[in-house]
């Protein structure tokens, strides 16, 4: 018995080929000897064309393939058996795939058909110029000139216009069999007539023209009641001494180049504050492009703020004394009120800005200021804008205001004005609302202090009240215009200062 103790291996097969297809949309092929494969170009640009041309949807991949049924003989070089190779720059031509959005090209017995009807239509209209032309000849030579002898459908010609083409029809038509056809020569008559009837036309078209680009919104803004609708400014005789101390501080500005004058710029700015309408559609009522009126407000905002921040006075002791109203009959040493308020902007793409705008009391971003009033209800101080984030002591403490008061004044504050210590160290007096703390509830005296305090702090949010009648400062506030936000709160305050007051004459002491 034989033992053997070598394996007995069968021959390795031949390697098997795997069979790749074409990856073209709608195409079936696989590469084989007969159809070859082309992989997709390593330049992104042609690659592009590539992937665009063969309308791939995705991007190709290395082991993608394209087949030969994609490419015409030329893009091959020549004289290449064994291995065909492609042009760089070749791009697939044929048996492309075709899409349901696709427009299918016409086949040519239809562009035949089209053709043959165009034609007929031509005849058809060349035969009725012919016999009105002939028609009108015949006039001519019997009965002499005549006003209507030369007619067409949908013309209409004057008397000096028709006799002059009528002559130049009859002196034609003696030539006709030897230059040119009858209806060259009809359109060339009515080409004239167009020529004609656009010069007599043309002087009106051009008035319309300009009459129509010279009426803006500054045009239309006559009366006081649309001027503070659109603009916020409560008078003509305002608007005009606006124009007059922002004339003075723009002689020197780059901005006396451009087109629109100051009284425009003007009214251009405060229809931004007061309507909060994207510049595309203010550059609209005043005929300029966006980023023009962008250019404009940026420019103008800040000069309304120099000449308006006189409005926003801080009187003495003695000037707030003497127009004290009957709420502050307790509270006579009460030299200013203080409150902040808030206005939505728009949600920043920086993290960091996101956190600083980021308002807990309001559940948004927005814009943080310090405003302070008189008890006559005077708009007295406007501090810069902080981000929501900021606590309303570090806002008060920024802007210096604790430092203007005298000794022995008081400030009337809510209860989120924790300024203790900075009042004690200037021997101010600081008026806020009883704290509940660990008590259940107010105590008698208290519940009175409260009441007091909240009768004479609501001429506050009267004031607030007014200021938010500008739709900028209600916001949200466009992230472009968030730089020029204390100049806005500026422009408002030192207009609302200028309105009517906010107390009546009767309620005064």
């Amino acid at each position: 018995m034989e033992h053997s103790y070598v394996k007995n291996t069968p021959p390795p097969d031949k390697k098997r080929r795997i069979t790749a297809y074409c990856c073209v949309p709608q195409c079936s092929n696989y590469i084989c000897e007969a159809i070859w494969g082309h992989t997709f170009p390593k330049i992104g640009a042609e690659r592009k064309k590539w992937e665009v041309a063969l309308k791939m949807g995705k991007p190709a991949s290395a082991s993608m393939r394209v087949c030969s049924a994609h490419f015409v003989p030329t893009d091959y070089f020549p004289g290449a058996k064994k291995r065909h190779k492609l042009f760089p720059h070749a791009v697939p031509s044929q048996n492309l795939p075709k899409r349901v959005c696709d427009k299918s090209e016409s086949s040519p017995q239809k562009r035949q058909k089209e053709a043959r009807r165009n034609r007929l239509h031509s005849r058809r209209h060349n035969k009725n110029n012919i016999e009105t032309v002939s028609e009108n000849e015949s006039d001519v030579e019997e009965g002499g000139n005549t006003q209507d002898d030369f007619v067409c459908e949908n013309i209409s010609w004057d008397a000096s216009t028709q006799a002059n083409l009528a002559f130049s029809s009859s002196a034609s038509l003696k030539k006709l069999s030897e230059t040119r056809s009858l209806a060259d020569l009809i359109c060339d008559l009515s080409i004239t007539n167009d020529k004609a009837c656009q010069a007599c036309l043309g002087t009106e078209s051009d008035a319309s023209t300009e009459e129509k680009k010279s009426v803006t919104l500054p045009a239309l803004l006559d009366s006081d009641a649309k001027l503070f609708t659109f603009a916020g400014i409560h008078s003509v005789e305002l608007l005009e001494g606006l124009i007059d101390c922002v004339s003075d501080l723009d002689t020197g500005s780059s901005a006396n180049k451009k087109i629109l004058p100051v009284k425009d710029r003007v009214l251009l700015t405060m229809v931004k504050i007061k309507l909060n309408m994207s510049f595309t559609a203010i550059g609209v009522l005043f005929n300029i492009g966006r980023q023009t009126c962008s250019n404009y407000f940026k420019n103008m905002a800040p000069m309304l703020a120099r000449v308006l921040k006189v409005m926003i006075p801080f009187p003495g002791p003695e000037d707030i004394r003497l127009n004290l109203p009957r709420s502050f009959k307790k509270y006579r040493n009460t030299r200013i009120i203080l409150d902040c308020a808030e206005t939505h902007i728009e949600k920043s793409k920086c993290l960091k800005c996101r956190v600083l705008t980021w308002s807990q009391y309001k559940k948004n971003h927005t814009a943080k200021y310090d405003l302070g009033i008189t008890p006559s209800g005077l708009l007295t101080e406007v501090s810069e804008p902080y981000g929501g984030r900021a606590s309303d002591k570090l806002i008060v403490n920024q802007s210096r205001v604790l430092d203007k008061l005298d000794y022995g004044d008081a400030v009337m504050v809510d209860k989120g004005f924790q300024i203790e210590k900075e009042c004690l160290l200037r021997n101010v007096s600081l008026i806020r609302p009883p704290f509940l703390r660990k008590k259940k509830q107010l105590s008698q005296q208290e519940a009175l202090e409260t009441a007091d305090i909240a009768r004479a702090r609501v001429h506050v949010e009267r004031v607030i009240q007014r200021l938010r009648e500008y739709n900028l400062i209600k916001g949200p506030i466009p992230w472009s215009v968030l730089p020029f936000f204390h100049s806005v709160l500026l422009i408002v305050a030192g207009l609302t200062n200028l309105g009517p007051p906010v107390i009546s004459t009767g309620r005064f002491m």
